[in-house]
């Protein structure tokens, strides 16, 4: 470590000089010194020194030999850029806390290996309560609880009704964390985790245009679950190419071909229907008993075959797996 804060005790009615003698175990070596507050310091070495949290050791004046005793309080400490921050560090200092809680409270977000470093980890190592883990990442209780408000607030302003949810990418960037492992450990309802995307858990959560749409769709194929809508019926209830990937992305709706758009559960229905012919069957036969057009009953077919559902004979006809 080149900078450390301490706390000073001793050397009387003494200045602190700027540039001390520091006697660490049987080695010395000159170290710039920034006063704090009072009893408070800031230490610069030129070479870095294996310090740890709670470690003594001694500074000297030089000229006049006045000693002061020194004891290590944070060996990794903040950088000092805002006006006023040098009596808000050595406020924070007074309160040292040498433990893995209280060292995570001062940090906020830190490595567990720089902690293990200080000396800070407890044995057995144990988080607080509330601390969120994620590889060598460590957040306190109260900057996750900080940060789970921001997410909600990021994912609300930053996805777009054709792009439910935003990437944990985007967010680690927009929380300023650096690990997205650190947004997947602080996701709590009502957010969750899909396919790399986070995203409000509520099924409904759609804008009002949208949410009308899959209403009407919904009230269309309620008595013919097959019946898929054409382009133009598509068209009019303001369900484009886009909108429809969107809207299946979120499990609103199951597209099973372009411009094929049905109800979620759809294939499972048809599977239910198709269980009722005899085994193998014809593409005319499952397109009478399912109540559609050609236009829907070939790609309905091929998303089953595709996922597992039927099986498809060296003669067209088909049959469901297992029958």
């Amino acid at each position: 470590m080149t900078t450390v804060d301490v706390r000073l005790t001793g050397g009387g009615a003494a200045r602190l000089p700027e540039s001390p003698v520091l006697h660490v175990g049987a080695a010395l070596t000159t170290v710039r010194a920034r006063p704090l507050a009072e009893g408070y310091a800031r230490l610069t070495v030129e070479h870095p020194l294996p310090l740890r949290l709670g470690d003594r050791a001694i500074l000297r004046d030089p000229g006049n030999r006045t000693i002061w005793g020194v004891t290590v309080l944070d060996p990794a400490p903040p950088s000092l850029s805002r006006r006023g921050a040098a009596r808000a560090r050595a406020a924070a200092l007074t309160a040292y806390d040498p433990t893995l809680a209280g060292q995570l409270a001062s940090r906020g977000l830190v490595r567990r290996s720089l902690l293990r470093r200080l000396g800070a980890v407890d044995s057995p190592p144990r988080l607080p309560d509330g601390a969120v883990a994620a590889g060598d990442w460590l957040l306190s209780p109260e900057r996750a609880a900080q940060l789970r408000d921001r997410l909600v607030e990021a994912v609300d302003r930053l996805a777009t009704p054709l792009q439910p949810g935003v990437t944990e990418a985007a967010l680690a960037h927009e929380l300023d964390l650096p690990d997205t492992g650190l947004v997947t450990a602080l996701v709590r309802p009502p957010l969750r985790v899909d396919g790399g995307r986070v995203l409000r858990d509520a099924a409904d959560d759609l804008p009002p245009p949208l949410a009308a749409s899959v209403a009407a769709l919904r009230a269309e194929l309620g008595p013919a679950p097959f019946a898929a809508p054409d382009a133009g019926r598509l068209a009019a209830l303001g369900l484009d190419a886009r909108a429809v990937a969107a809207l299946h992305r979120s499990g609103h709706v199951l597209r099973v071909a372009d411009g094929v758009v049905l109800l979620p559960g759809a294939d499972d229905a048809a599977v239910e229907v198709l269980a009722s012919l005899p085994q193998p069957f014809t593409t005319s036969e499952a397109r009478q008993a399912l109540a559609t057009s050609r236009r829907v009953a070939l790609p309905l077919l091929a998303h089953l075959d595709r996922t597992g559902r039927t099986l498809r004979l060296p003669d067209d006809r088909r049959q469901l797996r297992g029958a």
